[in-house]
């Protein structure tokens, strides 16, 4: 008897989908901040948070995408499953690059009573001043990270055209100009 009252006033178990995504195929391997480097992230979340992973989505897309199939299908799979209270996550890059985009996003959750995790920052608690401060943050950076690295890359294109020409054409002589 007292074996069934102690499992009558258990606790169920928090329930949760873990969200993945990847810009490219160039970021599956080893040492990249791949799907596997992910997965584990958000397994040590969860272990920590004692959360049960109920269902995997992970999408190849750039977080500029909003209309990443995964991502779609996940939103969709909160609406049939009201058990699911949270959305794992490694980190807030993963959800978009934009910070009005991650923002419209996690007010749906909010209003479902789905809570977000960071594996890199835990639960966001947008209840108190020092979480919603922290949450934005992170999304702030989210969206600096893309900035940084088209920054990068488009310095990294105009070196390159100088020194070798065009990417992708051979290059016959001819000379290109970089905008300045």
């Amino acid at each position: 008897m007292a074996e069934k009252k102690l499992k009558e006033t258990r606790e169920q178990p928090k329930k949760a989908y873990a969200y993945m995504r990847i810009s490219g195929r160039s970021q599956i391997g080893k040492g990249k901040y791949g799907l596997i480097t992910q997965k584990e992230d958000i397994n040590e979340a969860a272990k920590i948070n004692k959360i049960s992973i109920r269902r995997w989505y992970d999408d190849i897309s750039t977080g500029t995408n909003v209309e990443r199939e995964d991502f779609q299908e996940m939103t969709d799979d909160l609406e049939e499953n009201p058990d699911v209270k949270f959305i794992i996550i490694s980190r807030m890059s993963r959800l978009g690059r934009n910070v009005r985009e991650i923002l419209n996003w996690y007010y749906e959750l909010e209003k479902r009573g789905v809570r977000l995790i960071t594996s890199d920052g835990g639960i966001i608690d947008t209840d108190t001043s020092a979480g919603k401060m922290s949450f934005y943050i992170q999304c702030v950076f989210a969206e600096i990270e893309l900035d940084t690295m088209r920054a990068q890359m488009t310095k990294g294109l105009k070196k390159y055209i100088e020194k070798h020409g065009q990417p992708g054409k051979k290059n016959k002589g001819k000379t290109y100009k970089v905008k300045k």
